[in-house]
């Protein structure tokens, strides 16, 4: 018999032995505390109002599915219809292949592990295959800078969106 290799990985689980995902060896797993970490670390980096700062995480199929979220109430924006919003933080990955890594910041955002997710009124949107060339750490930095920026130039936003185009 020949020696054979496989082109497929399998991601399980230690404690059960469970299987999570079968991807080809360019997939890269996110795991769901590194996930957690940066998307931490995008709030402490940036300079919101986290006063009743609310973080959910939920995980589903034996792990194979997580999200994070945090609403920040008391962080507050008007929007082009001059109604305000509430900026919230979502993060999801997957290791069954069914979601990509993404990190956004928006007013509306919910995320539900029977695979539905819904972002309304984006502020940063971070989107990535889970590829050996992904790099959740720079997606961090996409997102605080891209809320830094928001937040220097929200006015201004405001105003561009009451000027009248033909």
């Amino acid at each position: 018999l020949d020696a054979y290799e496989s082109s497929k990985a399998v991601i399980y689980r230690t404690d059960t032995g469970k299987e999570l995902g079968v991807h080809g060896k360019g997939y890269q797993a996110v795991a769901p505390k590194q996930m957690i970490d940066v998307t931490r670390n995008i709030i402490e980096r940036s300079d919101l109002n986290t006063t009743g700062l609310q973080e959910t995480i939920r995980t589903s199929h034996d792990g194979s599915r997580t999200f994070v979220q945090y609403r920040l109430p008391d962080h507050t924006y008007s929007t082009p219809d001059g109604d305000s919003a509430s900026l919230s933080l979502l993060a999801i990955s997957s290791f069954d292949g069914t979601w990509p890594f993404m990190i956004s910041a928006a007013a509306i955002q919910q995320a539900c592990t029977n695979l539905q997710v819904f972002v309304s009124g984006e502020v940063a949107v971070f989107k990535a295959k889970h590829t050996r060339h992904l790099n959740i750490e720079m997606g961090g930095r996409v997102i605080t800078k891209a809320l830094d920026l928001f937040e220097n130039e929200r006015e201004l936003w405001s105003q561009w969106s009451n000027e009248a185009m033909t």
